[in-house]
């Protein structure tokens, strides 16, 4: 990505957005934000994705919260509403982007196994309805001038946001502990490769399909505990039922007491190079714990 690109992005706000959208302006490109109010507008919407060659979507309302009815739709809507109408206009474009890049998860894969690219051993819950119809709403977009690109999420790790953001202050007060039995699966990768990775599936045009989006070296959640922990010079002696979990999130408690172990191996066979492959590594960056030249 030699030259300057124009990228559209749903999401720009969010987590992921504002770090991958800061980066690629140090870089020399341009991002515009299709907001909520622009999404709403047909007109709008083609009008800022006019111009531009990449569209990324990463929309998304927080998946760990109460899944009343209410909310449940409002997740729908966040992610399959969200898709479908970037999909339709991107449709109706006479010079459509030549790539659309969209978000999805690896809550779709069945918990308690080792999975990569090519399993199809899918969960039965609400998050794995959402991911499918996701999936599906981004590869109508396919075409010979847009190739269609889906990235199933782990659990991205960074500063000032996603799962740290929330744990940091109970794991730095001591209280830190192993979620459920802490055998579950924690696919994990560093937020600083997620926007590596972006910029190497943008350049190579021949890259396309599903790509997990996960460090090579996954852990479970005891691991996770214990290493954050450590670093952090705290005791994780804690434990937090699944019961209690699930008195406080529902349905959604699933997303911390279930889990499984992913690999990245479309990534790994195209040889990109992890700066952050192994979590200790990756979690000594996020807390200064270490200089990235050491």
């Amino acid at each position: 990505m030699e030259r300057r690109v124009r990228i559209a992005m749903s999401g720009a706000s969010g987590f992921i957005g504002n770090y991958i959208s800061k980066r690629f302006v140090e870089n020399g490109h341009e991002i515009v934000s299709i907001t909520r109010q622009i999404l709403k507008d047909e007109s709008a919407l083609l009008t800022t994705l006019k111009d531009c060659e990449v569209v990324i979507n990463l929309a998304g309302e927080k998946i760990i919260k109460k899944w009343t009815p209410s909310y449940k739709q409002m997740l729908l809507d966040s992610r399959i509403g969200t898709t479908k109408l970037i999909a339709n206009a991107i449709k109706s474009m006479k010079n459509p982007p030549k790539v659309f890049i969209s978000s999805s998860a690896i809550g779709i894969y069945k918990s308690g196994k080792n999975h990569d690219e090519n399993s199809l051993e899918f969960g039965d819950n609400f998050l794995v309805k959402i991911v499918k119809e996701w999936e599906e709403e981004a590869l109508r977009i396919c075409s010979d001038e847009t190739r269609v690109v889906i990235f199933r999420f782990g659990v991205v790790l960074g500063k000032n946001g996603g799962i740290l953001k929330e744990v940091l202050p109970i794991f730095k007060k001591g209280f830190g502990g192993v979620l459920g039995d802490g055998k579950q699966g924690f696919s994990w990768i560093h937020i600083e490769d997620v926007y590596r990775i972006f910029v190497n599936i943008i350049k190579d045009k021949n890259k396309k399909g599903i790509y997990n989006i996960t460090s090579p070296y996954p852990e479970d959640n005891r691991v996770f505990t214990k290493t954050l922990g450590s670093l952090l010079k705290r005791p994780t002696l804690c434990k937090v039922p699944a019961s209690l979990l699930k008195l406080k999130f529902g349905e959604s408690s699933l997303m911390l007491t279930q889990g499984a172990k992913v690999y990245p191996q479309k990534l790994i066979e195209e040889d990109f190079s992890f700066f952050y492959s192994k979590l200790n590594h990756a979690l000594e960056n996020i807390l200064d714990k270490r200089r990235d030249d050491e």
